[in-house]
């Protein structure tokens, strides 16, 4: 029987060894494999649950870009996470590379199984992590697309319901009617109350949002004027420009009022007193013509035309009366003067009588006494 030497060398010198010596050194090096390899699972397994922990982080930080999206900032947002996607696309192939690196230092086989089986599910992982980003990406979208489409009116609402809030506790009493749905008119209508009576023209405003009044709204606000029938169509805007006014408070544009919205109160009361003294002077008006109507009634009534007839009819008996006492006092007047002329006459005839009288009997004594000195 012959009995076979078999060379045995160290697996890592190379030198010869001793069959126990062989069997010791092997034993090592398998443990030393094992050891290597447990620790790259290990280290393997930390880095997948630090992704799981990413994975998580991100998703909460997509759910804040959602919120970040419903208060119009989706284009921030996508940035932002087009941008991570970017970073976490960079570090998982800085990631890879580095794996990749790793594996082509270590030749030995076994330890390139475990790690290419490794970089599989790493991959996969990846694979599902880059289906999970594209699901939410595609829900941004979405969520972008559906905030594109909704109508021009049902936008600005926030803003819209602090100014209707802001004229509501200024003016409790007056008729504040927000925008319809679906209906052309202002965001707001303001009717004046004054001692529970509504007065015309309405107070029209229109929340702008946006950065800067385009001629469109405008437009629409002169519309708003022959819509709702008033002179007072206003826009709430921060597009104040040093063109329109000289305090970025109140201006105007093209005939149409701008205010800002910290100063919509203190507009709204100069056009309320305003609206109120036209309406006391149009009332005013209303009972002059009120007052010329019912003269007018008055003058046309059987009434009227009664005492105009009664009127008349005693005119005439006055003038009848008045040519009467005319026509006796001249007739008195002339009797009188008769009477006067007659009493006139008599009485000159009276004095003749005494004057011839008189005369005569002068003349007789005259003659007498010259007869007296004829004789003597």
């Amino acid at each position: 029987m012959t009995a076979t030497v078999v060379d045995l060398k160290c697996p890592a010198c190379g030198h010869l060894v001793g069959n126990e010596e062989y069997e010791r050194v092997v034993a090592n090096f398998d443990r030393f494999v094992e050891e290597k390899m447990n620790g790259q699972i290990e280290q393997l397994r930390y880095e997948r649950d630090m992704k799981d922990e990413l994975l998580q982080q991100m998703k909460k930080k997509f759910q804040d870009r959602e919120e970040q999206y419903e208060r119009n900032t989706e284009k921030k947002a996508n940035e932002m996470a087009t941008s991570k996607i970017r970073e976490m696309d960079i570090r998982h192939r800085d990631e890879l590379s580095e794996k990749d690196r790793q594996s082509r230092i270590n030749q030995q086989d076994e330890i390139e199984r475990v790690v290419s089986g490794k970089d599989r599910q790493f991959n996969l992982e990846r694979a599902g992590y880059h289906t999970q980003i594209q699901r939410y990406q595609t829900q941004v979208e979405e969520q972008k697309r559906t905030i594109d489409n909704i109508p021009s009116e049902l936008r600005g609402t926030r803003g819209e319901i602090a100014l209707l809030d802001d004229l509501h506790n200024a003016f409790p009493d007056d008729e504040l009617v927000p925008k319809i749905v679906g209906v052309e008119m202002a965001d707001i209508i303001q009717t004046v109350v004054e001692n529970r009576e509504k007065i015309a023209p309405p107070i029209v405003w229109d929340r702008k949002t946006s950065d800067k009044v385009t001629p469109s709204d405008i437009c629409k606000a002169k519309q708003y004027k022959t819509t709702h029938n008033t002179d007072y169509s206003i826009i709430v805007t921060q597009d104040i420009t040093m063109k329109d006014s000289n305090n970025r408070m109140f201006g105007e544009r093209d005939g149409i009022k701008l205010v800002h919205p910290t100063a919509v109160v203190d507009m709204a009361r100069i056009f309320r007193s305003v609206i109120i003294d036209k309406a006391k002077q149009t009332s005013s008006n209303k009972d002059r013509t009120s007052k010329e109507a019912k003269l007018y009634e008055y003058l046309k009534s059987s009434e009227y035309a009664r005492a105009v007839e009664w009127e008349r009819k005693a005119t005439m008996s006055l003038d009848d009366l008045q040519r009467k006492e005319v026509d006796y006092h001249e007739t008195t007047w002339k009797n009188r003067k008769k009477l006067v002329d007659e009493l006139r006459k008599i009485g000159e005839q009276k004095q003749q009588k005494i004057n011839d009288i008189m005369r005569s009997e002068t003349g007789e004594d005259s003659k007498d006494d010259s007869n007296k000195k004829e004789e003597e």
